[in-house]
């Protein structure tokens, strides 16, 4: 019975490592990604700003302590890296929201999001590519 019960775990902890390896691989590749050849394919396709325009360079001012300037590119900038965080390792954190609460956050975000998006194009805040 023991025998089993060891090869199940391990064999879960091969599933994770490999799902830990592959969304590790994919943010390495956005990151890179964005870093040399990105071009936001909302704005190439509509000629418009997407929500999320903006966080990509509010990112690297905040790299240069620019926190004014930060937000001026995308106010909700600071909710990337927690999530960023957030998501891939909630099975292995210690603590995490329950399934309810995180569609309600998401929910929260999203309407954020998109609030903020009204609010530039309304009010044109900067959206420099």
């Amino acid at each position: 019975m023991k025998d089993t019960f060891d090869q199940s775990n391990k064999g879960i902890r091969k599933k994770r490592l490999k799902r830990f390896i592959l969304i590790h691989g994919i943010v390495v590749a956005s990151f890179v990604f964005i870093l040399l050849v990105y071009k936001c394919p909302f704005n190439l396709i509509f000629q418009m700003p997407c929500p999320g325009c903006g966080i990509t360079r509010a990112h690297f001012a905040l790299l240069h302590f620019d926190i004014l300037g930060a937000f001026t590119y995308h106010p909700l900038f600071f909710l990337v890296i927690p999530a960023l965080i957030y998501v891939p390792h909630r099975e292995v954190l210690p603590w995490h929201f329950k399934p309810r609460t995180e569609i309600v956050i998401l929910s929260v975000v999203v309407v954020l999001f998109i609030l903020v998006y009204i609010f530039r194009l309304v009010f044109g805040f900067p959206f420099t590519q």
